[in-house]
């Protein structure tokens, strides 16, 4: 916009109106600026007229325009804001957003320049800040690069009941419960992790007040620079009640776990007593067929739910103490699932086929894969409503991903599509088809992910699930040496110590993050660097936790965003451990 002014008097009234700070530029000299200018800049009118606007600011880049012909390029730019540079005057150094418009001036054209932001703002917003954290109701601690607390606020001092004066001057470290004042103290990880630019958000400390008794708090740590001092702001969020109220939570969950096993355990001698009482009857009286098939109904019902105890109990032992992998035989673990259940079903006909390559082949599992065989063969043997079943057991070698593919197929009613990506989900509702269809299931998709392996539904005839179902299970086969080709023992490895703050919080979200990637948490290596029996240099680690993902290597407290593209790279390069699950992502 052009606008025609015919006096600098005139000039002067109009831009005194205005309460924004205005500069007016003459070629590349300053002409003047309003009064909002001079309380803005807090400099007399008279020390800024005449000087050249390139001497005043600082633009921070190389160009080789002059004052003139920037701020017409500027000016006639499609956003003609210059912002997050520094003018510099006296020395100081402000930050300030620079706004141009052309005008003419005299019949010649001219610029002004419209500032926004700067030391008064600055100030002024840190009075604010000030305000609000010594007002606050959550407690906040000041402390120098050292750790040393600076300042408090009056929620701090509730909090720990101490006297301020008592606070003052003293390390933070002694208000942290087990906490001493070497290279592993937590307020020296806290400061560490902030001056690499790390977010330190909801971190669970334990601190102690004055009467020596904990005070849980949730801290979030702000470091910023203050008068050209580097300090560093502590919110620190009481949550006792909350870690009580888990505490009080866990003991209850610990005392069910006991009850669970101290059930489950006089159950099954319950279970047992019956099943000889029925077995007894059968073999010393002589029954009507009718009698003696509902009492081997009633035989398979009362071992029906004494695997379903079982099944609880190894889900539990899954979730806190996963076996290893090692080499199982699958003939071997196929035969004995298929005479197992010849065995004890005896009021149906069942006929399970065998097909494939099955002798001789050896997958990473463990003692659980039995469990897998058993409970999907015995859901499909269960839900099929015929006297007769037909069940059909392929084995496909897949050689070119050193994996094995397992089909197990039934003619029975089969499954919905609606319900295929949910079966092996207990905790999810299945319309009113739960019956059975669903710990047995969900301990399926555990332990198969446990050792790695993939599992799925489909239609036994594609488009047509009332035609049957077909369950796949890919395993990898067993290598002797399971070095990967890059040489590594592991993808993924997790370095942490027991004095760590930020290694279980690191840990949770790696497991979090591999969860979405359908990833088990057992292909973690987590390498206590406490632990006697590990021998590491630990110079070799920048500073724990150290989370190395393929080739890439994440030191001090992560995020959810580096972990996620550290397992996509992963997955890209093609591993062979890894590449299915990128395939079904």
């Amino acid at each position: 916009m052009k606008w025609s002014l015919e006096s600098e008097s005139f000039v002067q009234k109009i831009l005194n109106l205005s309460n924004e700070p205005l500069l007016i530029i003459n070629g590349d000299t300053i002409d003047t600026c309003n009064n909002a200018a001079e309380r803005f800049l807090e400099v007399p009118r008279d020390e800024l007229v005449g000087k050249r606007i390139l001497d005043v600011i600082d633009l921070e880049i190389k160009h080789d325009q002059g004052g003139a012909s920037f701020l017409s390029n500027l000016a006639r730019s499609k956003d003609n804001v210059l912002a997050a540079r520094m003018i510099r005057y006296k020395g100081t150094s402000t930050p300030y957003d620079i706004e141009c418009s052309v005008v003419s001036l005299n019949a010649n054209n001219g610029f002004i320049i419209k500032l926004r932001g700067g030391m008064r703002d600055y100030q002024e917003s840190k009075s604010d800040y000030e305000t609000v954290i010594y007002d606050s109701l959550v407690p906040s601690f000041r402390l120098s690069k050292r750790g040393i607390i600076q300042d408090i606020n009056a929620s701090a001092v509730e909090l720990l009941g101490y006297k301020r004066d008592d606070l003052l001057k003293r390390h933070f470290d002694p208000l942290i419960k087990r906490s001493g004042g070497n290279e592993n103290s937590i307020t020296s990880q806290l400061i560490r992790e902030l001056l690499q630019g790390k977010k330190i958000q909801d971190i669970e400390v334990e601190l102690v007040n004055s009467d020596n008794e904990s005070v849980w708090v949730s801290l979030t740590a702000l470091y910023f620079d203050l008068e050209q001092k580097p300090v560093i702001d502590i919110l620190a969020v009481d949550i006792t009640a909350r870690k009580t109220a888990e505490e009080s939570r866990n003991i209850a969950q610990e005392q069910v776990a006991l009850w669970t096993e101290v059930m489950t355990h006089d159950l099954n001698n319950v279970n047992q007593s019956i099943l000889f009482s029925i077995g007894y009857v059968l073999e010393t009286v002589k029954l009507p067929q009718d009698a003696k098939t509902k009492l081997l109904e009633a035989n398979w019902e009362i071992r029906r739910g004494a695997r379903m105890i079982s099944n609880l109990r190894k889900l539990n032992q899954l979730r806190d103490h996963p076996p290893k992998r090692e080499a199982v035989n699958l003939a071997s673990c196929i035969r004995n699932v298929v005479s197992h259940i010849e065995d004890q079903i005896v009021h149906k006909d069942i006929e399970i086929t065998l097909e494939g390559s099955i002798d001789g082949v050896e997958v990473f599992a463990n003692e659980n894969l039995e469990d897998v065989f058993f409970n999907v063969l015995e859901n499909a043997i269960v839900h099929d409503p015929s006297t007769a079943t037909n069940i059909r057991v392929e084995v496909n070698e897949k050689t070119f991903k050193d994996r094995v593919r397992i089909e197990i197929e039934d003619q029975g009613p089969g499954i919905p599509d609606s319900l295929k990506r949910i079966i092996f989900n207990r905790t999810q509702s299945l319309g009113g088809r739960n019956g059975g269809r669903g710990l047995g299931l969900t301990l399926v998709r555990t332990i198969i992910h446990s050792i790695g392996g993939e599992i799925w539904v489909e239609d036994r005839v594609e488009g047509k699930p009332s035609l049957g179902t077909r369950i796949a299970i890919e395993l990898d086969l067993w290598k002797e040496d399971e070095t990967l080709e890059c040489g590594r023992d592991s993808c993924i490895a997790f370095y942490m110590s027991d004095h760590c703050l930020f290694c279980g919080p690191s840990l949770d979200i790696l497991v979090g993050v591999l969860e979405l990637f359908d990833i088990s948490s057992s292909a973690i290596e987590i390498i206590n660097i406490d632990d006697p029996s590990v021998h590491l240099d630990r110079k070799a680690l920048p500073m724990l936790p150290v989370t190395r993902i393929c080739d890439r290597e994440i030191a001090g407290l992560t995020d959810a965003t580096r972990i996620r593209q550290a397992v996509t790279e992963m997955m890209i390069r093609g591993c062979a451990r890894f590449s299915r699950v990128a395939s079904h992502c």
